[in-house]
């Protein structure tokens, strides 16, 4: 589907300087109150293209991510928007006794095990306690949700998809083993991530990447060499394991 800049762009009225993070560093808000976590191209060339890359995958494998959108900056840039909700914390910033963020991890370690298969076949190796949002659904279920895919090579190297497998000794893989550790973890859950990450159609990747401005990416050429990439090469990483 072709991207249609009158359907998506979402308004942001005021923008804040941010720094209480290393890669993020504007928090926009709109005419209704609602505040977005923005990723532009002045951050990196390709991040908001990598970003929403991400947040689509998740949505077809079925892992919770916040709300996202293109949005327009004041400066008339469209840039990535993530909604920042007032029902998530911080996984890391849960409770300030550690044991009770262990206690939350091996709660929600099934969950997490999918996450981070994505995240190990991407590979995202940045997937601390500060990158996982966790919200309290009104049965009391903790559910986590994804986001922030700032050091995803995936789209910002050459050849894409590169620098696989993560660093063992990379934020996301000993996130994993603290997981593991904990008795938490969900091989089956890991199992039918990479699954269903398998059945992603190369179509389906070109829609979404074709489905954002022509502005974050730098070629249709450049699109044609991802879509390749996963043509040839995602099924067979797919039938791996988490290390």
């Amino acid at each position: 589907m072709p991207y249609q800049q009158a359907l998506f762009p979402i308004e942001i009225v005021k923008e804040e300087q941010y720094s209480r993070t290393l890669h993020l560093k504007v928090v926009g808000e709109t005419i209704s109150g609602d505040q977005y976590a923005i990723k532009t191209t002045q951050d990196a060339p390709l991040l908001p293209l990598t970003e929403w890359f991400c947040y689509e995958l998740c949505g077809r494998v079925g892992i919770p991510t916040p709300g996202f959108s293109v949005v327009k900056r004041p400066n008339g840039d469209l840039a990535l928007g993530s909604r920042i909700d007032r029902d998530t914390v911080l996984v890391g910033e849960w409770d300030v006794d550690p044991m009770k963020i262990y206690m939350l991890l091996k709660e929600i370690g099934s969950e997490l095990s999918a996450i981070y298969a994505l995240d190990w076949f991407l590979p995202n190796p940045d997937r601390h306690a500060n990158n996982i949002l966790c919200r309290t659904m009104p049965d009391g279920r903790k559910v986590p949700l994804a986001f922030d895919w700032s050091l995803v090579p995936s789209l910002s190297a050459d050849p894409v998809f590169s620098r696989w497998p993560w660093s063992p000794t990379c934020n996301s893989s000993h996130m994993v083993h603290v997981i593991k550790a904990l008795g938490g973890w969900d091989s089956r859950r890991e199992a039918e991530s990479l699954s269903r990450i398998d059945v992603v159609a190369p179509e389906v990747i070109r829609a979404i990447l074709e489905g954002t401005p022509p502005v974050w990416a730098p070629s249709p050429q450049f699109i044609d060499a991802i879509v390749q990439w996963w043509n040839d090469n995602a099924s067979p990483r797919a039938q791996g394991a988490v290390p």
